[in-house]
Formats: structure tokens, C-alpha cells, sequence
């Protein structure tokens, strides 16, 4: 019952995100509250606190990293309760051994290779690749080529992926500064902003009240800059289903 809440509450949760790029509360709260009630009805079950214990404990500590990624400005506050409807829903899963660690960890893994694929179709459906090369300094380029030309000649496998990957680190690097600089930042009217944009001030990924849109269109500017992320939502569906079919990806990978 939990693990069906979970995957249909990340459905729901990365498909909003994609089409509408904010996570409703609902969805999260209504996943925590679930997960909460089925874990105590466990506990009542098995006449031991246990089962609660651990999703209380499993849950917070997910809250609690997924606010400190809110609050540095990783993640939305959306990303970081979806994180910490998980814990609470499903703190363990069958025999698996860490599997809250294991999730955590894929989330990133899968993260990585979903921001790659995302950055990427998002540059070639807005031809952003001249600005890159025009905006990406040649020795870096050039360093980055250098590197990954070469990684394939080094005899030790594991140094040559370092060197292959340190040059692709180096180029997507450049490349995110340009997504970030020509798509996901823009100029606009106060007139054109609405509730639920990112000010570019802002260094939290929260979007704004009308309390505040209204003092903001009262105010003496005329232009802000509002900024916009990667939809990060559909990374959690997943990387849970991952988890559960094969555990840790790194380790898999290793």
C-alpha cells in the first residue's frame, strides 16, 4: 500500500512539475498524512511502536535535508517535501538493507543523468549551442577536448573515466552557465510577473505571494528578473522505482 501511494503520488507530483513547474502541497501533505496513519495502524497491528518510530524517524531526517537543499537554493520546497513523503511512506521496503540511503543516493545518480538529458533537449529545442560557444572561453574548450580525447589512450581504466569525465564536467559546466544566463533567466515588466515566479534576488526556490506581488507592482521598479529551474519533479518517480528493481546505482554501477 505504501510503495503503490508513493509511485502514484510522484506521478502525479513530476507530471505537474513538467507542465506547470511548481509541486502542489496537497499532493506531499496528503502522501505524509498517509503515511503516518497506514505505519500506526502497523504499529496497533504488531502491538509495537516500531513501525511508526522508524517512519517518524526516517521522514524527518528526509525533511530535514531536503529544507537544507530548499534553503541553500538546490532544491524548490516542493522537491524537498515529495523527498520527505517518501521517507514517511516508505522508511524500509521489504529486505532491502539501507534502503532509505539507497534512495537518497539514486536520487542524485538519476538526478545527473535526467538534468544532462533535460539540459540537453532544452538547448537544441532553443538553438542555444551558438551562444555556448560563443560564451564558453577556447582554452577551456580546448583543455576539455584535450582531456577527453586522451582519456581513452590512458591504460588504467578507472583514471581514464576520471579524465574522460573531468572534460565532460568542464564543458557541461560552461554549458549550464549559458542555460542558466539565455533560458533561465529573463527580464520582464512588473506588469508580466505572476504569482508563483522565482525573483532572480530570491535565494530560496519560492515563488511569489500576492501579498508580495502586490507590494512589488506598488514599488518604483518597472523591471525585475525572474529565474526558472530545471523541473526536477519526475527524478523522484524514478529513482524510487530504480531502487526498488535494483537497489543502489552507484554501487550497481561499481
Amino acid at each position: 500500500i505504501p510503495l503503490i501511494i508513493a509511485l502514484l503520488g510522484c506521478i502525479i507530483a513530476g507530471t505537474w512539475d513538467l507542465f506547470t513547474t511548481d509541486i502542489p502541497d496537497e499532493v506531499s501533505e496528503s502522501m505524509i498524512v498517509l503515511g503516518i496513519f497506514y505505519w500506526a495502524i502497523k504499529s496497533l497491528q504488531v502491538e509495537s511502536l516500531k513501525p511508526l518510530l522508524i517512519s517518524l524517524t526516517i521522514g524527518i531526517l528526509f525533511l530535514l535535508f531536503g529544507y537544507i537543499l530548499y534553503k541553500t537554493g538546490q532544491w524548490g520546497g516542493g522537491d524537498a517535501k515529495i523527498l520527505a513523503s517518501l521517507g514517511f511512506l516508505l522508511p524500509f521496503f521489504g529486505n532491502m538493507q539501507y534502503f532509505p540511503l539507497n534512495l537518497i543516493i539514486n536520487v542524485f545518480a538519476v538526478g545527473s543523468v535526467y538534468v544532462i538529458i533535460y539540459s540537453l533537449l532544452l538547448g537544441i529545442s532553443k538553438n542555444i549551442f551558438p551562444k555556448f560557444f560563443e560564451d564558453i572561453p577556447k582554452i577551456s574548450f580546448v583543455l576539455s577536448i584535450i582531456l577527453i580525447i586522451s582519456g581513452f589512450f590512458i591504460p588504467n581504466r578507472e583514471l581514464s573515466i576520471l579524465v574522460v569525465l573531468f572534460g565532460f564536467l568542464i564543458l557541461f559546466w560552461y554549458y549550464a552557465k549559458t542555460i542558466e544566463k539565455y533560458i533561465f533567466t529573463r527580464r520582464v515588466h512588473v506588469s508580466k510577473v505572476k504569482v508563483g515566479d522565482v525573483l532572480f534576488s530570491s535565494k530560496e526556490w519560492e515563488g511569489i505571494t500576492k501579498e508580495e506581488l502586490d507590494k512589488l507592482k506598488k514599488g518604483k521598479k518597472k523591471y525585475v528578473k525572474i529565474k526558472e529551474g530545471i523541473r526536477f519533479g519526475p527524478v523522484f518517480f524514478f529513482a524510487l522505482l530504480f531502487t526498488i528493481l535494483y537497489g543502489n546505482l552507484l554501487f550497481l554501477i561499481l
